[in-house]
């Protein structure tokens, strides 16, 4: 047997559960929605807001690493060239120009659905029939944040639109990358302001509010409103910036089992967990992506870094490219004040969180003979497979 019956029974009850709290309020919302349109869940994940497990460990975070590219051994340059990307992707979203997501049918499955789906919309794309497909998730992606809040997290969607937050041994700067005419920072003008950071930040944060986010969520949630008291104006910041970039001062480990556990985890004190989007850069370059899947699905992700390695992949920018200032805004520290009983929660978060690193069990394995054109060829989906998997 794949359980033994005491879990068996574990399950059930907790099915049991489901069934008559959250999955109650799930059903009546889901009866709620509009006929005739694909939706997806974005509205609807309650259960994975509810989750009160540390965000690191728990199912609400994903990691994936990204492949090599330009600037890879240099952490500046590659974590430049990822950004410029990164903001490229999120201005074409910002100004509704991002190709709609569409799932493509056959005739054969047109003729199927028509049966079975009342009122399904199928139309005309690109010289192919496709059922169009929501892309609310896609607008969490930037400057968006889970707001930590007893029992349950909020979802918080800000309107600004101008600056990133980086994190570099758990120091925490800022800096505009959107002009006031809406003009994306150069790759230059990043690599440059990222310079500025790297020389102002060579030892680790003594109290970092960053260890404070790996927490249990309702023990965040309680800090976080102690905090609240002095530090509205820093956090409000963090929280909502386009997205953050992680600098990783550590020289990585050899494995790649201890690099892939590093990226989620950090030293206990370089990641927001709390951001949707986070994007790690390695001591030499490496770059892995740290995201909330609470509230995005990994397609929404997998769409959007399709987009930015490619685009990645075409910068020629280097080093020595010289940047003629002066930059859109000058690097700013990011504050906190914290009295001995934060201090105190942070070194206790920061504890916990590498104990949880050092617990984490924790496997991968590298196959080059299975991919997506395998999956076709047995008349499978490849999207289908992997999720069951």
């Amino acid at each position: 047997p794949l359980v033994s019956q005491t879990e068996l029974k574990h399950i059930a009850r907790l099915c049991s559960q489901f069934t008559e709290t959250e999955g109650r309020t799930l059903q009546q919302q889901l009866l709620s929605l509009p006929k005739g349109f694909l939706k997806d869940l974005s509205g609807l994940k309650i259960v994975n807001m509810a989750c009160r497990e540390p965000r690191p460990s728990s199912d609400c975070t994903l990691s994936l690493l990204l492949p090599e590219g330009p600037g890879s051994g240099q952490q500046l340059v590659r974590a430049a060239i990822l950004t410029r990307s990164i903001l490229r992707y999120a201005n074409t979203l910002k100004r509704e120009k991002l190709k709609p997501a569409v799932w493509p049918v056959s005739p054969r499955m047109e003729s199927i659905l028509n049966r079975s789906v009342h009122d399904l919309k199928i139309v005309e794309f690109e010289g192919q029939r496709v059922v169009p497909q929501c892309m609310d998730e896609f607008r969490y992606l930037f400057s968006s944040c889970t707001i930590p809040r007893l029992g349950r997290d909020e979802l918080k969607k800000y309107e600004i639109f101008r600056y990133i937050v980086v994190l570099k041994h758990g120091h925490i700067y800022t800096f505009d990358v959107v002009d006031e005419e809406g003009h994306l920072a150069s790759t230059s003008e990043i690599y440059y302001q990222l310079e500025q950071i790297d020389k102002r930040s060579h030892s680790p944060a003594l109290h970092s509010v960053a260890a404070l986010t790996g927490e249990c969520r309702d023990t965040w949630a309680r800090l976080r409103q102690k905090l609240m008291v002095n530090n509205r104006e820093a956090l409000n910041a963090v929280e909502s910036a386009i997205c953050v970039i992680c600098l990783d001062g550590d020289d990585p480990p050899p494995s790649l089992h201890d690099q892939l556990l590093n990226f989620q985890f950090s030293n206990g004190c370089n990641r927001w967990y709390d951001k949707l989007l986070q994007i790690v850069i390695g001591k030499y370059g490496k770059a892995a992506v740290v995201a909330g899947a609470a509230l995005c699905d990994g397609t929404v992700y997998n769409r959007l870094f399709h987009n930015v390695i490619d685009d990645a992949q075409q910068s020629k920018f280097e080093a020595q490219f010289q940047f003629q200032g002066p930059p859109i805004s000058p690097v700013s520290k990011i504050e906190f004040d914290v009295d001995f009983e934060l201090r105190s929660a942070i070194h206790t978060a920061k504890t916990k969180l590498l104990q949880l690193k050092g617990s984490v069990p924790f496997q991968h394995a590298i196959y080059t003979g299975f991919d997506d054109e395998l999956i076709k060829s047995k008349r499978l989906s490849p999207d289908a497979v992997v999720q069951v998997a």
